[in-house]
């Protein structure tokens, strides 16, 4: 019968710590919304800042970003990302992406980034920059003839009444 001493105990356990010295460091990302909010709409710029951080030297990869809906629409975007040399004790790089919101529906997206074998995720919400309201911007009872609605305003765009000359009675 073999028996388990204190000293190979505690060189299975030192074995085990040179082990996990001798693996590389594992890569960290973060994204970083620069604007410091979640909600953008339909009519802006949605700037990201994606953070590749590690105690060793990163290699030269590619960066995934994937942009899912809640109504189960997808996008992915691939990215190549230089090789972050070991400064000061850890290897440190941000990447600047930007989103148009133009292209993208209103709705809650979840944002996946995966680089460097570490993956992050963030939620943004989509509005829509449309004007929503009911106020119609139309003069109903207004002087046109024919049936024809004048618009409000100047040039239509609801800033006066349309100014009529005085005639002569």
């Amino acid at each position: 019968m073999h028996r388990i001493t204190p000293l190979a105990v505690a060189l299975a356990w030192a074995a085990f710590g040179l082990v996990d010295a001798a693996r590389p460091a594992s890569a960290q990302v973060r994204i970083l919304l620069p604007l410091n909010r979640k909600a953008y709409q339909t009519n802006e710029w949605i700037d990201l800042a994606v953070v590749r951080s590690s105690a060793a030297s990163l290699p030269a990869s590619n960066l995934a970003l994937t942009l899912v809906g809640e109504d189960g629409g997808k996008l992915t975007f691939g990215f190549p990302v230089g090789a972050v040399a070991l400064e000061g004790g850890d290897a440190r790089a941000t990447e600047h992406l930007h989103l148009n919101g133009r292209l993208l529906r209103p709705g809650n997206y979840a944002i996946e980034v995966a680089v460097d074998e570490a993956t992050a995720t963030t939620a943004i919400e989509i509005y829509s920059h449309i004007r929503q309201s009911s106020f119609k911007l139309v003069d109903w009872a207004s002087h046109a003839k024919d049936a024809e609605q004048a618009v409000l305003g100047e040039k239509g765009h609801g800033l006066q009444r349309p100014v009529r000359p005085l005639t002569a009675a």
